[in-house]
């Protein structure tokens, strides 16, 4: 079942779920659960899927058998206990495939770094076709933003993709360098932040020298000025204050408003 990419972003812009991420005890949860995944092998690694994070990791579809170590947790995904209870609940690593397709596709493009999954999913989902190349990578430029697409080097918000790209304007900004430099530093400045911040990238735009804030109206030129920012109680604040449109509130997000 695909989920609905607005619907992860609202909850990932989330007052619980922003919350959750200032938190060092949720922090510390998740990172000793990613430990524990991260050396296991490939194969392996994708049945985190089926597990939960906590003091001890729990796997669902097994009756919430509880783990606290890898070779717990190995002895566990080899068992058929779990191998059944996997089957039953219509479930498989296979599911993965198209993600690992989408990464492969990214790669062979040559982009710089990729985002997290959780981000490309949302974000860019159904977008990864458009970019364009400098120095031996490719860059993304169209996102996905509350109740419509935007378009990095344009900076403004698109509602027909194929016929934005055929526009003079937009073919000009593709071809201006000083342009391509712009989306270029927003989205290195944002593989740079931890990753659960990047989701934030929503409310940006490109500059000459920086990024701004569309939300707080600041500017960001530098790794640690942006993570400083995004943690800020300013920008936390503002990003969770409920929209007096009520489409925007039942998503929880706001949506900035953008000069045509």
């Amino acid at each position: 079942m695909e989920m609905d990419p607005l619907f992860v972003s609202s909850h990932c812009m989330g007052t619980k779920h922003t919350h959750r991420c200032r938190d060092g005890n949720c922090l510390e949860i998740l990172t000793k659960f990613h430990d524990i995944f991260m050396r296991l092998s490939p194969e392996q690694q994708t049945q985190q899927i089926y597990f939960k994070p906590g003091n001890t990791i729990t796997c669902l579809p097994c009756g919430h058998v509880l783990l606290s170590t890898i070779e717990c947790v190995q002895q566990h995904l080899g068992t058929d206990r779990h191998h059944e209870q996997v089957a039953k609940c219509g479930l498989s690593p296979k599911s993965n495939e198209k993600n690992v397709k989408i990464k492969n596709a990214i790669k062979k493009k040559g982009v710089l770094r990729s985002y997290p999954e959780a981000i490309m999913e949302v974000v860019y989902a159904n977008l990864e076709q458009y970019t364009f190349n400098a120095k031996g990578s490719s860059y993304l430029y169209m996102q996905n933003r509350i109740g419509t697409k935007y378009c990095l080097l344009c900076q403004k918000p698109v509602h027909a993709i194929a016929e934005h790209i055929k526009t003079d304007e937009h073919s000009n900004n593709e071809t201006n360098i000083s342009i391509r430099e712009f989306v270029q530093r927003f989205h290195i400045l944002f593989l740079n932040v931890a990753d659960h911040l990047q989701f934030n990238q929503i409310h940006f735009k490109p500059q000459p020298d920086s990024i701004e804030c569309l939300r707080c109206l600041s500017s960001c030129s530098t790794t640690a000025e942006l993570t400083e920012h995004l943690q800020s109680d300013k920008h936390y604040q503002l990003i969770t204050v409920e929209s007096t449109d009520d489409s925007m509130k039942s998503l929880g997000m706001y949506m900035p408003q953008y000069n045509q």
